[in-house]
């Protein structure tokens, strides 16, 4: 199904007096500064539909900059299930989870990333019976030669925080500023 990122509450943070940082946000319910935005060529074109968010977090990364966790008004978002979307908006899942590889994944990690997201299409086909996941996958392999030259992979490190960060949901910035690149 459907990975939509867990939304952070800031009662749930283990120590408020620190600043988190997330590996992600939801685009409704964020606040992005529009130079770096811009000048980090805000999100794909190509990908819409679930992706552009964690897409454009991992640029973010590889920048130097972080998604902060932050306060504000208390905004909702409630996305539909996967289940309940569109045949044609479902297509796009597996989809962009490849083209996101595509676009940031190490080389090295690049192959193994699409191998196991056709494989996971496969098993969703073959457990929901549902062509769906397949034709999602299909898309996402010709996305992958479509968009061939908009490969721009990340530091091996940037994708190992950034992984880290999908792992852990919250870490401390204190824990992962020696980590990151200098600002871009």
């Amino acid at each position: 199904g459907l990975r939509v990122p867990e939304l952070v509450d800031l009662a749930d943070l283990p120590d408020p007096s620190q600043r988190w940082i997330t590996r992600t946000f939801a685009g409704g319910a964020s606040a992005n500064r529009r130079d770096v935005f811009l000048a980090l060529g805000g999100f794909h074109e190509y990908l819409f539909h679930w992706g552009e968010e964690p897409d454009y977090c991992l640029r973010l990364l590889q920048s130097g900059r972080v998604v902060r966790v932050a306060n504000s008004d208390r905004l909702h978002h409630y996305p539909v299930q996967a289940g309940r979307h569109t045949r044609a908006r479902n297509v796009y899942i597996n989809r962009n989870r490849m083209l996101a590889h595509w676009y940031n994944a190490p080389s090295l990690l690049l192959a193994p990333l699409l191998a196991r997201e056709s494989f996971v299409a496969m098993k969703e086909a073959v457990t929901t019976r549902n062509t769906v996941p397949l034709e999602s996958c299909w898309r996402g392999w010709c996305g992958c030669v479509h968009e061939w030259r908009e490969r721009h992979a990340v530091d091996p490190a940037v994708f190992s925080l950034f992984m880290e960060l999908r792992k852990k949901k919250l870490i401390p910035l204190a824990e992962v500023e020696g980590r990151l690149p200098e600002l871009v």
